[in-house]
């Protein structure tokens, strides 16, 4: 809880903080490639004390849902280019990859204590994908687009691949969280397939809602415009009449 509390507010007050002191683009861009070069730093180091403290069953590659997001979602910021097509999978779904594991502290379970090595990291890095993720948004380096909208599925589908391969040829059976939950709530194992049904439902709804809002502001000018036209015309020809 008191982790939870204290990135909880460091992540509102730096969100706020870029929001309003970073203005220009290239400067806001800065910020978000700073930001991933020091998750995907951190991501790496995970992996070193992981291997170093499991070393009979923990491969260099990520293999946790969570830690998948963050590699693939760091490259991209690094890498590509603004509202790029995988953004649009990998920073919607790394808001739940990032905040889920938080809030539920599901990897206090891999130590004796919240500084053991792999928890603190795990704890950091996953705060940071939740912060990425969100100021992708709210520094306008991804726009919800519904032209974009089957990054999504196709996303999301690449993953559950990539977790199959490393399921096959790592012999790791925990891989992106496909058979094993990432938790369990009221009896119910939350895997990657429930994150996604559940995940895409709301991101569908978000994204058709964003879109009519954004008909709605484009319309709204040009609805006014004729009312005011289509207005003076019959007031003339009234008076004329």
């Amino acid at each position: 809880i008191t982790f939870l509390s204290i990135a909880m507010v460091l992540i509102v007050a730096g969100t706020i903080l870029l929001a309003k002191l970073v203005k220009e683009e290239k400067h806001r861009t800065l910020a978000l490639k700073i930001t991933a070069l020091v998750m995907l730093v951190l991501f790496i180091a995970h992996r070193i004390v992981c291997m170093c403290t499991w070393p009979e069953t923990e491969p260099i590659l990520p293999h946790s849902f969570c830690g998948t997001v963050e590699f693939f979602l760091a490259l991209c910021v690094l890498f590509g280019k603004k509202d790029n097509f995988w953004l649009h999978f990998l920073a919607y779904i790394g808001l739940p990859a990032g905040l889920i594991p938080v809030v539920y502290a599901v990897v206090l379970n891999d130590g004796p204590t919240i500084f053991f090595g792999a928890t603190f990291l795990s704890l950091i890095n996953h705060s940071l994908l939740f912060f990425l993720s969100l100021n992708c948004f709210v520094l306008g380096y991804v726009t919800p687009n519904i032209k974009k909208y089957f990054a999504y599925p196709i996303g999301f589908g690449l993953m559950m691949l990539y977790g199959v391969v490393v399921m096959s040829v790592l012999n790791k059976s925990t891989a992106c969280n496909i058979n094993n939950p990432l938790l369990t709530l009221g009896g119910l194992k939350v895997n990657a397939g429930i994150i996604f049904l559940i995940s895409f439902v709301l991101y569908s709804i978000f994204i058709v809602l964003y879109d009519l809002i954004n008909i709605a502001q484009i319309a709204q000018p040009i609805w006014n415009t004729f009312g005011v036209l289509t207005g003076k015309t019959f007031a003339k020809r009234f008076v004329e009449f």
